[in-house]
C-alpha cells in the first residue's frame, strides 16, 4: 500500500475571497453542514483571571486579559506556543473568536493517540487545511486538503468554525472562507483542540465544543 496506505482519500474544497478581503466579527453564529451539533460539552468566555483548568500550557505564554485569551511565543523555548483544551472526542464542532495582533500566524491542531493529526493553518496571506505527517507510521506525509488564497486580517475579530465527522471536515471564517476535506486517517479518535502561536501574539475568546448529535450525519461528498 505504501503512502496511500496512510494518506487515504483526499477530496478538495474551498470558497475564495476575491477582490477587497472581508472582516468578520466576534462570536457569530455559523450554519452546521456535516453534523447536528448535540451538547454542548465545553465553553468558554474567560471572565476570570487565571486560564484555569480547562486548558494545558505545553509551550509559550498564555494568559486571560480584559477577558480574553491571549497566547504568545517565548523565545527561549524556539518553538510555537501550545494550549490544549477540549476532552478526547471522535466527532464534534469546535467554534472560536480569534483576532491576530502581530503574530505571523496560528494553527488550530488535532491530534490522534499516536502523534498529529491535521490542522487548520491561519495567516494573513492564506487559510491551509492540511493532514499531518504521523512521525510514529512508515511513509505517513502531510497532505493538503483544502486552501484559500485569501488570509485574514490583522487586528480584526473572526469567528471560526470546525466540524469533525468520520472521514470529513469542513471549516468555517465568518469572511465567507470555506474549506473542506476527506482524509480516511480522519476516522479515528482524537485527544482534544490546540491552539498554536506562531510569535506574537493571538487574542481567542467565546469557545464552544459540542458533541454530535445522535442523529445521522452527513459526510462531505466526494467530487
Amino acid at each position: 500500500m505504501g503512502i496511500r496506505k496512510w494518506i487515504g482519500v483526499v477530496v478538495v474544497s474551498a470558497v475564495l475571497v476575491a477582490g477587497n478581503r472581508v472582516t468578520g466579527d466576534k462570536g457569530q453564529m455559523l450554519p452546521a453542514s456535516l453534523l447536528k451539533p448535540g451538547e454542548m460539552v465545553f465553553s468558554d468566555q474567560f471572565d476570570r483571571i487565571e486560564t484555569g483548568e480547562g486548558f494545558r500550557v505545553l509551550k509559550g505564554k498564555w494568559s486571560i486579559r480584559e477577558q480574553e485569551l491571549h497566547g504568545a511565543e517565548i523565545k527561549a523555548d524556539n518553538h510555537a506556543a501550545v494550549a490544549l483544551f477540549g476532552q478526547p472526542f471522535r466527532d464534534g464542532l469546535l467554534r472560536f473568536s480569534f483576532q491576530m495582533q502581530g503574530a505571523k500566524g496560528f494553527h488550530l491542531s488535532l491530534n490522534h493517540s499516536t502523534g498529529h493529526l491535521f490542522r487548520v493553518v491561519v495567516s494573513d496571506r492564506e487559510v491551509l487545511l492540511r493532514t499531518d505527517r504521523d512521525k510514529k507510521k512508515q511513509g505517513s506525509v502531510s497532505q493538503i486538503l483544502a486552501r484559500s488564497s485569501e488570509g485574514v486580517l490583522p487586528g480584526e475579530w473572526f469567528t471560526m468554525q470546525l466540524e469533525t465527522v468520520g472521514e470529513s471536515v469542513l471549516v468555517r471564517i465568518d469572511n465567507g472562507i470555506t474549506l473542506s476535506g476527506r482524509a480516511s486517517v480522519l476516522k479515528c479518535e482524537k485527544t482534544g483542540y490546540r491552539f498554536v502561536v506562531q510569535g506574537q501574539s493571538v487574542f481567542f475568546d467565546d469557545i464552544q465544543i459540542f458533541a454530535a448529535s445522535a442523529e445521522r450525519t452527513t459526510p462531505v461528498p466526494a467530487r
